[in-house]
């Protein structure tokens, strides 16, 4: 009689998958490339990282051992309302998974998430926040605290309007203590920038998106001559430019969109002797012949030598 501890010739032997066989580093990586390239990764089931770890024990001890795989959530996504509870457990698991590593969040409302992310503002890699009035400033303390690692903060505040019925604004001014290294900054709707009279070395890229471009944010912008990029996305009023008395801008890019007449004046306020790409986008009708006289007085003003100049309606 055989031995039953020893399989015959002929027995059915176990076929292993050739992803079983992958070293780890090797299988990590590959989920690393399932995430998205466009947006954070959410706490759906049907979605990578969490879809990975629901395949089998093999793939689940491999996913949760992978920090990077959770160092990105998005939480929100525009719903009116948000089961917070869920979202900030959510939030905290995400954080635990990480580890050491720099986090990156795009929150909607989420006032309880804002609570649970708040203690690790000094792993904060990229925000992008959908905020009522009370989170933001939750959130502005603690990067003005230290937030040395953020990189990109994109804002929003959502429309609160006040007893008196104006709508709230929130003012942010830069460069913001505590995020040194801070190099985009995207501002929508309610937010006015103010520009402190310092340097922020690390700042690169600007976008204004709102109401009326002030006095303050371009008179002051000189004292920011590291940015290279400078976008505008403004409802410009002919009355809110102000001059700039010398040239100390130094732009490489400049896109603007523009919703009202009052580009001739815009650049009027710009000097950009680097300057090499002008984007200029009109949602209004402009006389043709308006720009190019605009054009020419700033090139000759300014000594910009273009390299690239496209103009939209």
């Amino acid at each position: 009689m055989l031995d039953n501890q020893t399989p015959s010739p002929t027995s059915p032997k176990r076929c292993t998958a050739p992803i079983e066989r992958l070293y780890f580093d090797i299988l990590s990586q590959i989920f690393l490339e399932c995430l998205s390239e466009t947006q954070l990764s959410s706490v759906r089931m049907s979605e990578a990282p969490v879809l990975l770890g629901r395949i089998c024990s093999h793939w689940r001890a491999v996913v949760l051992n992978t920090p990077m795989l959770w160092a990105g959530l998005m939480l929100g996504s525009g719903r009116v309302q948000n089961d917070d509870a869920k979202d900030a457990m959510a939030a905290a698991e995400w954080k635990i998974r990480a580890g050491s590593c720099l986090m990156s969040y795009s929150l909607w409302r989420t006032p309880d998430v804002i609570d649970v992310i708040l203690p690790h503002c000094g792993q904060w890699r990229t925000i992008n926040a959908h905020l009522e009035f009370d989170g933001w400033h939750k959130m502005y303390a603690a990067i003005s605290q230290g937030a040395p690692c953020l990189r990109y903060l994109a804002l929003e505040i959502l429309a609160s309007r006040l007893s008196s019925g104006f709508i709230q604004q929130i003012d942010i001014a830069l460069p913001i203590p505590g995020a040194s290294q801070l190099q985009k900054l995207i501002t929508a709707t309610n937010c006015r920038v103010h520009f402190n009279r310092m340097e922020a070395p690390s700042l690169r890229k600007l976008l204004f998106y709102g109401p009326t471009l002030t006095a303050g944010p371009v008179s002051d912008i000189a004292h920011i001559s590291s940015i290279s990029r400078l976008v505008a996305i403004l409802d410009l009023l002919s009355d809110s430019v102000p001059k700039l008395s010398k040239p100390t801008h130094y732009y490489k890019v400049f896109e603007m969109e523009l919703s009202r007449p009052g580009f001739d004046l815009l650049l009027d306020v710009i000097r950009a002797p680097s300057l090499e790409s002008l984007d200029c986008t009109f949602r209004h009708s402009i006389d043709d012949n308006r720009v190019v006289c605009a054009l020419s007085h700033f090139l000759k003003r300014s000594g910009a030598c273009l390299l690239t100049w496209i103009s939209t309606h």
